[in-house]
């Protein structure tokens, strides 16, 4: 027989019950094991609805932590490459990244989408998209992010509509 602190210890398994009587559920019912609070005995992932603002974090975290370090020397096409990794998980927010130019060892990228409005695009594009850039491709200088053009226009009565 279990103690009561090595039956706490183990995970709960249901066990078949000893009766023969033809019930619907094979397991004993109404049994409770001692329960800590707070500590899960299981080791399947939790599936867990998260808020924006973690979700939004995740994102950047998932950009940010590349694979083992293989450097790419820089071109329009490593810098796609480099941009593909991380397309996905802008995607999954309903944005996107697009290379506008390569200016010596300057990278002008355009986020769009959901991306290009959202008010965590500077956090997206300085702590994921830039640091997965120069981890990859070390000759990158700075990445800077393009105005849209339709949002890029100047505050004057010119530009007002009436």
């Amino acid at each position: 027989m279990q103690t009561a602190t090595a039956a706490a210890a183990a995970p709960w398994v249901p066990t078949p019950s000893p009766s023969t009587s033809s019930s619907a559920t094979p397991f004993k019912v109404g049994i409770a094991l001692p329960c800590r609070t707070g500590v899960r005995t299981s080791s399947a992932p939790r599936l867990v609805a998260t808020p924006a603002r973690r979700r939004r974090r995740q994102v950047v975290q998932a950009i940010a932590n590349p694979d083992p370090a293989v450097e790419l020397p820089l071109t329009a096409e490593n810098v796609e490459l480099v941009l593909d990794e991380v397309r996905p998980y802008l995607m999954a927010d309903g944005g996107n990244v697009v290379l506008h130019e390569i200016d010596g060892n300057v990278v002008r990228l355009k986020l769009q989408g959901a991306c290009g409005s959202c008010p965590a695009s500077v956090t997206t594009m300085k702590m994921g998209i830039e640091r997965r850039l120069m981890e990859k491709i070390p000759e990158i200088v700075a990445v800077e992010p393009i105005a849209d053009e339709e949002t890029g226009l100047e505050l004057n009565e010119e530009n007002i509509e009436k």
